[in-house]
């Protein structure tokens, strides 16, 4: 009998998700975040160091845009160096992988007109790397 009871309540027991204020970064318990809060942190500053955007990090991680941009601007009044960035970065690491996919795509056979098709570019640009890619060959033997 006690242990159908035992049985009972430890089947009727279910799981309680925490309040708002529990997942709190300033709960007033100890003033300490939640796990949770701690490991969401985490991502959203890594993720924002890898050059993703705001819109990015709220999606993948589902959760509000201003939250992302609440823990960001958080993480720089702390002096946090994953929320800074260095302007321009981005664009230059991007404009990078599109030389090389240029190069690579070239490699394969690709005419311009069919390259600056899958690299979304104008032609004139595929030829300007083309030509400076051909000429770093010439030099270099």
């Amino acid at each position: 009998m006690q242990n159908q009871k035992a049985i009972q309540r430890f089947a009727t027991k279910t799981y309680r998700s925490p309040s708002f204020y529990e997942l709190s970064s300033r709960n007033k318990k100890g003033n300490r975040p939640h796990p949770t809060v701690l490991w969401r942190r985490e991502q959203i500053l890594n993720m924002y160091w890898e050059h993703r955007s705001i819109d990015e990090i709220s999606v993948t991680l589902d959760i509000a845009c201003d939250t992302v941009r609440d823990y960001i601007k958080r993480a720089r009044k702390d002096g946090d160096d994953r929320a800074s960035r260095n302007k321009g970065i981005k664009r230059i690491r991007q404009a990078q992988a599109k030389r090389k996919q240029i190069v690579q795509l070239a490699g394969f056979g690709f005419m311009p007109a069919e390259i600056a098709k899958q690299v979304n570019c104008h032609i004139r640009l595929i030829q300007l790397r083309l030509k400076e890619w051909r000429d770093a060959q010439f030099t270099a033997d």
